[in-house]
């Protein structure tokens, strides 16, 4: 039997949630900051929060040292923004759940942070839902990074084991 993969994106996909959203409403000029900071000024940081070369401690230093001093308040609201993202469909899930059903591997496929992983995984139990996650900061390279070779994206290649076992 072929085994039938589907690679799943988080941003967008399954989720528009951003980090720090709740700021927002709350503090919009903190919010704003760090957009600019991030998101706009130094998109540097982000590429290497994904990769895994930066954690999450080491992104609110570089907020800190960027005129947000409240250090307190971005961590928390960094924790709390990934523990408290949206799905794109509430019945996301259980769309999930009858691929599965029918033989499908459903693995999420993310360029994403630490705190994904530390944070949202388990705040949805993800892990349940789904027969992989692959973070892009756990692997420590983006999907679009090539080996050496040029063969395969050393983001894909963690794949090769759970396609082996199934």
């Amino acid at each position: 039997m072929d085994t039938k993969v589907i690679f799943i994106d988080w941003h967008g996909t399954l989720s528009r949630s951003m980090f720090w959203q709740d700021l927002q409403l709350s503090h919009p000029d903190v919010f704003e900051q760090i957009q600019t900071i991030l998101f706009k000024s130094n998109t540097h940081i982000i590429t290497d929060w994904m990769r895994g070369v930066l954690c999450e401690d080491d992104v609110i230093d570089y907020l800190v040292n960027h005129d947000i001093k409240d250090r307190a308040l971005i961590k928390n609201r960094l924790r709390r923004s990934c523990e408290n993202v949206t799905f794109i469909h509430e019945d996301i899930l259980d769309v999930i759940q009858k691929l599965r059903s029918q033989n499908y591997l459903c693995v999420i496929a993310t360029d994403n942070m630490d705190v994904f992983s530390k944070y949202t995984v388990p705040a949805y139990n993800l892990q349940t839902y789904f027969d992989d996650i692959i973070n892009s900061s756990q692997v420590k390279a983006l999907k679009s990074d090539i080996s050496e070779k040029e063969e395969l994206t050393l983001f894909f290649l963690s794949i090769h084991t759970l396609i082996s076992n199934f």
